[in-house]
């Protein structure tokens, strides 16, 4: 019996060091071998959901090897401060938009309202042979970016404080806010040619307080931005 019991004791010690070494290398294990930062510079509830979800299956699929912290609403800075951080280094994955003053020849590939279509979308921005897909690529390439993934915000409109817009007219005297992309300039200043028409450039983050003292009366953006950052 001694015998038998000097088994026992000594299976049960085995188990028990068994136990302790796979518990400490399922703690090895779980740390993850690649930490990165993703930052969103603007307020977007929809999309942070999404980009949440991303981050959550980059660190299942990777089987914990990738942890992706998300910072969503302007944590890590704006937009050109999140691009120039890429750039350097300190931000491995960010939501950027290809604007000319970033990113060399980006008004092409940042032309979405000439997309009216889902078919056009797949046609211009599919990947990985999309008309305008490969343009962005490169230009991103350019700048030591790689271009992870696309995805489509809707389309463009105008949203102001002082009546509906239906008909040219109704751009007689009005300020609007306007981005760096030359190409949308260009489209609002010859939509408003005649009517008086302002143009001024704001930073998105000082947007409402502009609208707030009267700098601007609106802004001309996609829907999601109008909806969801309102």
């Amino acid at each position: 019996m001694n015998g038998k019991r000097r088994i026992y004791v000594f299976s049960l010690l085995m188990c028990v060091l068994a136990l302790s070494l796979l518990t400490a290398s399922s703690g090895i294990c779980a740390e993850a071998e690649y930490k990165w930062s993703f930052a969103q510079p603007w307020t977007r509830p929809l999309t942070d959901a999404a980009f949440t979800k991303f981050c959550e299956r980059v660190n299942e699929y990777s089987g914990g090897r990738i942890e992706v912290k998300f910072f969503p609403s302007g944590q890590l800075g704006g937009h050109d401060e999140n691009f120039h951080a890429m750039q350097e280094g300190s931000l491995e994955i960010g939501v950027f938009s290809p604007y000319p003053t970033l990113v060399p020849g980006g008004c092409v590939p940042n032309m979405t309202w000439v997309i009216v279509s889902w078919d056009e979308m797949r046609l211009a921005y599919g990947q990985p042979d999309g008309i305008l897909y490969r343009v962005m690529k490169d230009a991103f390439a350019d700048t030591e970016g790689h271009l992870l993934f696309t995805c489509s915000q809707g389309a463009y409109g105008l949203g102001n404080n002082k009546r509906p817009i239906r008909t040219t007219d109704d751009f007689t005297n009005m300020k609007l806010r306007v981005s760096a992309s030359p190409g949308g300039v260009k489209t609002l200043a010859n939509m408003g040619k005649g009517k008086g028409l302002m143009l001024e450039t704001v930073p998105w983050g000082e947007l409402y307080n502009a609208l707030s003292r009267g700098v601007v009366d609106g802004c001309w953006t996609m829907w999601a931005s109008l909806v969801e950052e309102r």
